[in-house]
């Protein structure tokens, strides 16, 4: 099994790196999550695990490999990004659906509890390949990159569960990796961008969770437009005093109230006649036209139910006659 070619490579850069490990007496992050990669391909080869812990016990001789303390989900991450700077490239192409699917669930797990290590560990990445290639003066490590941004980029693109500034971070993204490729950008500027579009994204969920408030009130004046400039101050001057922006441009604050209405007419005419009618068709057309992000619907449809004392096996059965797949369990992107 071992002297099939596709095994002895994912072996012996399993062995290398074992034997790099020791002779620095440390392994790095990216050196455990390669390691971890490996064992994965190993699996899908049906190479046992004995072989790799044969091969620990051999080299390492009782000594106990020490993990970076992080969730599962970034452990995953790592490993699967890492495939980019195996030292054999054809182990560099070993990118399957599967892989595209866990790295997709990471992304939503880490959106959904606020953490921005994803976005860090993807731009490290990102970095990395940009080191390496300015060091060695080589820059077909990018070529592997682009490869990343065939599967990987698409792939998120074209998800359900990608929300509009999602699709804008991926864009950033993968517009940068190709301008650093050719020299035109540095990482510096691809961080800048995202940072950009990350603040924007930040100010859109304030000032709709302060005009939606507003909007639950009955707040006076929403129906004029004198009125909602009104509003778009208000809500502007409560987010300086915390110290969080100075000024809300009329263009993002339009956004939020026509969004805000979408919603409203989703829950309140749209909604109850997809329930009582089984309307999967309807809800996908929603879905699909309004803009808004699927992501976000479904916990309002979820808080629709709870609130309601509803059935959720029927959400769920009109949900899953659209055919969606619950990428993730349908967490944002």
């Amino acid at each position: 099994m071992y002297r099939h070619p596709d095994n002895k490579r994912v072996v012996d850069e399993y062995r290398d790196l074992l034997l790099s490990g020791i002779s620095k007496d440390t392994f790095q992050n990216s050196e455990f999550a390669r390691l971890r990669r490996l064992r994965t391909l190993g699996i899908r080869n049906d190479i046992p695990s004995v072989l790799f812990d044969t091969l620990d016990e051999l080299l390492l001789r009782g000594k106990k490999i020490q993990e970076i303390e992080e969730p599962e989900y970034l452990k995953e991450t790592r490993s699967i990004l890492q495939s980019i700077f195996f030292k054999d490239p054809s182990l560099r192409k070993h990118i399957i659906n599967e892989d595209i699917v866990r790295l997709i669930k990471a992304k939503q797990i880490a959106y959904s509890k606020g953490d921005k290590s994803f976005e860090h560990i993807l731009i490290g990445t990102v970095k990395a390949c940009d080191e390496i290639a300015r060091e060695t003066n080589d820059f077909s490590l990018f070529l592997d990159v682009k490869l990343f941004d065939d599967i990987f980029i698409k792939e998120l693109l074209n998800n359900k569960y990608i929300t509009s500034y999602g699709r804008e971070k991926i864009n950033a993204i993968s517009k940068g990796i190709k301008k650093i490729s050719t020299g035109e950008a540095s990482l510096r500027d691809v961080i800048s961008d995202l940072k950009m579009v990350t603040d924007e994204e930040r100010l859109y969920h304030q000032v709709h969770a302060g005009l939606k408030e507003r909007m639950r009130s009955f707040f006076p004046g929403l129906g004029t437009k004198n009125g909602r400039e009104k509003v778009r101050e208000d809500i502007a001057r409560e987010l300086a005093e915390k110290g969080i922006v100075t000024e809300v441009s009329k263009k993002l604050f339009a956004m939020v109230f026509i969004d805000l209405g979408k919603e409203s007419f989703y829950l309140n005419h749209l909604l109850p006649l997809i329930i009582q009618n089984k309307d999967t068709a309807l809800r996908e057309d929603f879905l699909n036209n309004s803009g808004l992000d699927r992501f976000y619907i479904e916990m309002l449809e979820k808080e629709y139910f709870e609130n309601r004392k509803l059935d959720f096996t029927l959400l769920e059965s009109i949900r899953d006659g659209g055919g969606l797949s619950h990428i993730g369990g349908g967490e944002r992107i």
